[in-house]
């Protein structure tokens, strides 16, 4: 009775799951880690349809949809020896992304780091769970995918051919009305590049997408081309048009990453192929002539110091794995240590390595870095593994070409980019990853695990208590970091009329603001130094208590140059101040000694701005 009442409600965790990963790519595309900036939450029900939502209710969903499977699936019938080995990895990274927190200063950073890799886990175990029961699920989950390109696709096709000229018209009429200047800085000139970014905020981050995903709709094409005779025409009608979106979308994204992981995706299906090994030496040789013809081609293009800087993230990124090997940097140091590990002469602070296992590596360890490598090559070896085991004769070559090529890619392109950091990405290459291995044989050798490991009560209830507690767990924190960033986005849209929904509302009094940040979280930062900010703006009667704000933001993110040359520009104006004001700004120095921004004309002890 009991296994006959789960078998209905199982309609339950898996609509769940289908639903959550159709919207993956159309709601949250944006990035984690940057608790400075908030996210905007549903003021109405319109904003639910068209808004891109607030990438920590993520987790929340995952996690719930985990809860569902737990409750309402009934046992599987056959354990997936290599789905559970997946999952249990991701189980082990959201349990050494606590480590992050033993060098974090930042309240935030650690918070939502961590909240998006219980997130993660939670989505991966559901995935699982789901899959082991019903293993013909993964056909609807790959058709859940597809859908949400179709969408990607029309949504950025509609970006480029009328919503940037819709957005520029719509900021320039806020800066009419409220006498503000938007597009100034680094977004301003981004927005005016016009490069396509579908419904994600990082173009890159979408170019990271568009190479794992598009190239399973061109294997689906071309495997149906196969039920039309002439079958080879009807597969080059099929595809070639596809293919060439592909290639133009990628183009309008103006990732020169992407480009590249085209080219690694590209030599790991042909590198599989079953080639005689002169071909393969052949092949082989070619590869150093494509890195030097793209790098050739990005020195021309566009942002080529853009690019190397890369490397300077990296050389930073390793050296805090080195310095704290067991437990990393701390969640959100990376932002802080790399202004003093950098060797570059400029203002440029940014949040992570761009790397997916630097980014865990540096800010939690060895530990942290050897999963996140394990978590991109398992799924990796297994496409190459079922790819390569195929013939000319497989129905479904041109599906296991695609999977490989799309893992392969991303991989890739992780390593640059801030996929990690993108709920859509890591997402749906950890579905990716459950799609491959749902297939027994697909696992490589290496990568199995004796049966008998997993055989019996004892091993699948410590599997299911596993899930139980990532899920919990990740309940736990949900509400409360949500809660957080939801006050603190209300208290940043009000004091900063850039980003007001409504400009014709007059700004709020310096009471209001006040009690606005009351009910802010009194362990962030980043409330008091915009409510010192807004009160800095309302005149010289306010000065002490903007100043006493600021310090409070200090005292909770005290390794934050920003503040410390927020707090002299402030003090300076006050001659009797002037002692303590240069303290402020050594202090700055010294915490970014490297920053033009904070020495006169721009010289700093080690040069000028390198670029």
């Amino acid at each position: 009775m009991e296994t006959f009442l789960k078998d209905k409600l199982s309609i339950l965790p898996k609509a769940s799951l289908l639903i959550l990963t159709f919207l993956l790519p159309l709601k949250f595309g944006s990035t984690v880690g940057v608790p400075e900036m908030p996210m905007s939450y549903w003021t109405d029900p319109l904003s639910i349809l068209v808004a891109s939502w607030p990438v920590m209710l993520f987790p929340a969903f995952s996690a719930a949809a985990l809860a569902l499977c737990i409750l309402c699936l009934p046992k599987p019938r056959e354990r997936n020896i290599s789905l559970r080995l997946y999952a249990l990895l991701w189980g082990l990274l959201a349990l050494v992304s606590l480590s992050g927190w033993i060098h974090a200063t930042t309240w935030d950073f650690a918070a939502q780091n961590t909240l998006h890799c219980f997130g993660l886990a939670s989505y991966v175990f559901a995935l699982c769970l789901a899959v082991e029961y019903d293993p013909a699920f993964v056909r609807r989950l790959f058709a859940a995918v597809i859908a949400g390109l179709a969408f990607s696709i029309w949504s950025a096709l509609n970006q480029y051919f009328s919503g940037f000229e819709d957005t520029l018209k719509y900021i320039r009429e806020k800066e009419a009305k409220t006498g503000i200047s938007i597009l100034e800085g680094q977004f301003g000139s981004r927005l005016r590049e016009s490069r396509v970014a579908g419904d994600f905020t990082v173009c890159n981050s979408y170019a990271g997408y568009l190479v794992l995903v598009f190239p399973l709709l061109l294997g689906t094409l071309w495997k149906f081309g196969n039920k039309v005779t002439p079958p080879l025409p009807a597969k080059l009608i099929l595809t070639l048009p596809a293919a060439g979106l592909f290639l133009f979308l990628v183009k309008e994204t103006g990732s020169r990453g992407a480009v590249l992981s085209l080219l690694a995706g590209l030599a790991f299906v042909v590198l599989a192929l079953k080639l005689p090994r002169r071909a393969k030496l052949f092949l082989y040789a070619l590869l150093p002539v494509g890195g030097v013809a793209f790098g050739l081609l990005a020195y021309f293009w566009r942002g080529f110091n853009s690019m190397l800087i890369r490397f300077d993230y990296f050389q930073a990124a390793s050296k805090m794995m080195l310095i704290h090997p067991f437990a990393g940097a701390g969640w959100g140091e990376f932002f802080n240590d790399y202004l003093v590990l950098k060797n570059v002469v400029n203002d440029e602070a940014p949040h992570s390595p761009h790397n997916f296992i630097l980014t865990l590596g540096s800010q939690c360890g060895v530990p942290a870095f050897l999963l996140a490598s394990a978590l991109l090559l398992l799924p990796l070896a297994a496409a190459w593994h079922r790819f390569s085991g195929s013939d000319a004769g497989d129905s479904d070559r041109s599906l296991k070409a695609a999977f490989l090529f799309g893992l392969g890619a991303w991989t890739f392109h992780s390593m640059l980019e801030l996929n990690y950091e993108t709920p859509a990405s890591i997402g749906l290459a950890a579905l990716l990853g459950i799609l491959v291995l749902s297939v027994p044989e697909s696992a490589p050798r290496t990568a199995r695990i004796p049966e008998k490991f997993f055989a019996g009560k004892i091993p699948s209830a410590v599997f299911l208590l596993a899930a139980a507690t990532v899920s919990a767990a990740t309940l736990w924190m949900s509400p409360r970091i949500v809660t957080a960033e939801m006050n603190y986005d209300l208290l940043y849209s009000a004091t900063d009329r850039r980003f007001t929904a409504d400009v014709s509302k007059p700004p709020p009094d310096v009471q209001t603001v006040k009690d606005m940040l009351s009910r802010c979280d009194k362990r962030s930062p980043f409330p008091f130094a915009a409510a010192s900010s807004y009160l800095l703006q309302q005149g010289p009667y306010q000065v002490e208590d903007a100043l006493s704000l600021l310090d409070e933001a200090i005292r909770l993110s005290p390794k934050r140059s920003a503040y410390y040359y927020r707090k002299y520009r402030i003090l300076q104006l006050f001659p009797s101040r002037a002692a303590e004001a240069e303290k402020n700004l050594e202090k700055a120095r010294t915490l970014s000694p490297k920053n033009p921004q904070y020495y006169p004309d721009g010289v700093t002890p080690f040069g000028t701005r390198s670029y």
